[in-house]
C-alpha cells in the first residue's frame, strides 16, 4: 500500500514586500542577497530559505551500463502513474539500434516496470530514434514523439509518434511529419507535445528543411493527424526549439526561436493555436531586456514554458546563465516581463543554463537546471514566485549532468526530476556511455511504521544510550531524521552511522529513501 503521509511546506521564503512594477530585474550581491532593480527606485530584497528540499538518492532508470542511454522525457498520468521514456542503445548484428524505451511506476507501486521498446513501425527500419518527449492525456492515453531516423538514404530525421491506447492496452507508431521527403534535420532539437483538456494532441518541431530553409512546424491529432502547419514565417532563418503549452478552452501557446549566423541575433516568438478549430494566431516577438552573446555558443541559449494556473503560461528565457521570466495571459493575450536573475557566479567561459520548469498548485514555479562550462555540471533546483522573485539555488544531484533535466509537478503533489549523467566510456569503444536517472523530493512526515513497503534493514543499538546508531542499509539512500514534531535535525547520503548524541533523549523518526524504496523506523535515545 502507498505510504500514508502528511504534506509539509516545501520551501519557505520571507521577503520585504514591495509594490509590483512593470519592469523588475535582480542581480546577486556578494553576500548572497538579490538586488531588486525597478524603473523608479532601487531597493534591497532579502530572501531567507528556511530548509532546502531533501531529494532522494537518484535511481538509475536506464541500467544499461555498457551502452549509451539519453534523450529522455518524464510525465505523470491522471492516476498518478509516472512514465519515463528515453533513447537506449540496443545493438543489432553489425550495427547499433537506438530505440525509444518506456518504463512506468504506479502510485501504489515501489518498483518500476520492466523496460519496453515502444517505437515499433510496420515496414520501416527500426533504427536510430532520438530525443523523446512524453505526455499523458486526461483519458489515460500515453503520447510520445521523437526523431525517427530510418536510414532511408536521406540522412535526415522524420518525426515519429507512438501512442499507448488505454482502452485496448496497445502501442502503435507512425510518422506524423508529412509525406516522404518532408523531414526534419537530424541535428534538430527535441520535438515537443502537449494534450488539451479534450485530449487533442499537439506536436511541434523545428529545424525542418523541407523547403530548403529551417522552419518550425505543428501537427495535431483531432480525430486523426492533420497536415503539418508552418508556425514560423517563410522569411525566417533557422527556426528552432519550439515549445508548446496547453491552456484552457483548447487554447495552446506555441513558442519558437529564430537563430542567425551573426551570433548576436536570436529572438523568441509566440503565437496562439486553437486546437478545436485549427486556427493559428499571428506571430509576436518577445523582446529581451539584454543579450549576453560573446561567442558562438548560442546553440545552448534556451527557453521553456509551463502552464501556471489561472489560464496563464510562465515563460523562462535565458541568455547564458541569466534567466528572464514572463507571464502570458491566455485570456487577454498580454505578455508581461517579470524578473531576471543571474544564477551562476562561475568565472571563465560563458556558462550555459539548460533548464526545465513546472508550476505547482500554489503558483510557485520550480526550475531544474544544469550549467555547462563548470567543473561539475550538477543538477540544480531553484524556485520562483510572482511578486516575490527567485529563491536560492540548491543542489539536487552531484552527477555530471548533460542535456536539460526535466521537472514536473505531479497530481501526487510532489516534484519529480529526470536527468542524464555524463558518464565515462565504460566499454572502451570511444563513446560516452550515459545513464538516465530519476529522483523526487522527500516531503513526507507522519508515517505509520507498518505502512512502509521496504526491504529488511537494521538500526542498532536501538534504543541507544549514547545517541549513536549504526545502520546496515545495502543500497544508496538519502537518510533524514526528524523530531516527532516534524522538524528535520539530520540528513546525509549513505551514512552507516547516525549521531544524535547532541540531542535530548526521546523518540525520533528516521527515514531512508531513494527512488525505489521508502524506509522508516523509530530511533529511541534514552
Amino acid at each position: 500500500m502507498k505510504n500514508i503521509y502528511i504534506m509539509v511546506i516545501l520551501l519557505t521564503i520571507s521577503a520585504v514586500s514591495f509594490a509590483q512594477e512593470t519592469e523588475k530585474t535582480y542581480s546577486r550581491e556578494a553576500d548572497g542577497r538579490l538586488l531588486l532593480k525597478t524603473n523608479a527606485t532601487t531597493e534591497i530584497q532579502e530572501f531567507t530559505k528556511e530548509d532546502p528540499i531533501i531529494w532522494y538518492t537518484p535511481l538509475n532508470i536506464s541500467q544499461n551500463e555498457n551502452e549509451d542511454s539519453r534523450d529522455f522525457g518524464i510525465a505523470m498520468g491522471p492516476d498518478s502513474t509516472l512514465h519515463m521514456v528515453y533513447c537506449d542503445d540496443r545493438p543489432l548484428p553489425g550495427a547499433y539500434s537506438q530505440r525509444i524505451v518506456h518504463r512506468s511506476k504506479g502510485f501504489y507501486e515501489e518498483e518500476w516496470s520492466e523496460d519496453v521498446i515502444i517505437d515499433e513501425f510496420s515496414g520501416l527500419a527500426p533504427r536510430n530514434n532520438h530525443k523523446a518527449s512524453i505526455n499523458v492525456s486526461n483519458n489515460g492515453n500515453i503520447h510520445v514523439v521523437y526523431h525517427y531516423w530510418a536510414y532511408d538514404g536521406t540522412g535526415r530525421d522524420q518525426v515519429g509518434y507512438t501512442k499507448y491506447t488505454k482502452d485496448t492496452d496497445t502501442w502503435s507508431s507512425e510518422v506524423i511529419s508529412g509525406d516522404a521527403g518532408t523531414i526534419a534535420s537530424v541535428y534538430s532539437d527535441y520535438p515537443k507535445l502537449t494534450t488539451t483538456t479534450n485530449n487533442i494532441t499537439v506536436v511541434v518541431w523545428g529545424t525542418d528543411n523541407r523547403n530548403g530553409n529551417d522552419e518550425a512546424y505543428l501537427a495535431y491529432d483531432n480525430g486523426g493527424w492533420q497536415e503539418p502547419i508552418l508556425i514560423s514565417s517563410p522569411e525566417m532563418n533557422k527556426a528552432q526549439w519550439p515549445v508548446v503549452v496547453a491552456a484552457e478552452d483548447e487554447q495552446v501557446l506555441v513558442l519558437f526561436r529564430e537563430y542567425t549566423d551573426t551570433h548576436d541575433s536570436l529572438s523568441v516568438y509566440y503565437r496562439v493555436f486553437d486546437a478545436s478549430t485549427g486556427d493559428l494566431g499571428p506571430i509576436h516577438k518577445i523582446q529581451r531586456s539584454q543579450r549576453l552573446s560573446t561567442s558562438n555558443f548560442d546553440y545552448y541559449d534556451q527557453f521553456t514554458a509551463c502552464y501556471a494556473n489561472n489560464n496563464k503560461v510562465f515563460i523562462a528565457d535565458n541568455a547564458r546563465d541569466t534567466i528572464h521570466s514572463y507571464y502570458f495571459d491566455m485570456n487577454t493575450e498580454i505578455l508581461s516581463k517579470n524578473h531576471e536573475v543571474h544564477i551562476s557566479n562561475y568565472t571563465g567561459n560563458p556558462n550555459y543554463n539548460l533548464m526545465s520548469v513546472c508550476a505547482d498548485d500554489d503558483d510557485i514555479i520550480h526550475f531544474c537546471n544544469t550549467i555547462w562550462n563548470v567543473s561539475s555540471n550538477a543538477v540544480r533546483y531553484i524556485s520562483y514566485e510572482e511578486g516575490v522573485g527567485f529563491g536560492e539555488d540548491e543542489i539536487v544531484s552531484h552527477e555530471d549532468a548533460i542535456d536539460a533535466p526535466r521537472i514536473i509537478w505531479g497530481v501526487d503533489k510532489e516534484l519529480h526530476i529526470a536527468f542524464c549523467d555524463d558518464s565515462e566510456d565504460t566499454n572502451d569503444d570511444g563513446y560516452v556511455d550515459r545513464e538516465v536517472y530519476y529522483t523526487t523530493e522527500d516531503n513526507t512526515l507522519g508515517w505509520s511504521e507498518n505502512s512502509a513497503n521496504h526491504t529488511t534493514f537494521n538500526v542498532y543499538p536501538n534504543p541507544s544510550s549514547t545517541g549513536v546508531f549504526t545502520t546496515d542499509l545495502k543500497e544508496n539512500y538519502t537518510i533524514a531524521v526528524y523530531r516527532i514534531s516534524g522538524e528535520l535535525i539530520y540528513s546525509s547520503e549513505n551514512a552507516s552511522e547516525i549521531d544524535l548524541s547532541s540531542y535530548a533523549n526521546g523518540v525520533y523518526i528516521m527515514k531512508a529513501r531513494n527512488a525505489k524504496y521508502n524506509l522508516m523506523i523509530k530511533l529511541i535515545k534514552k
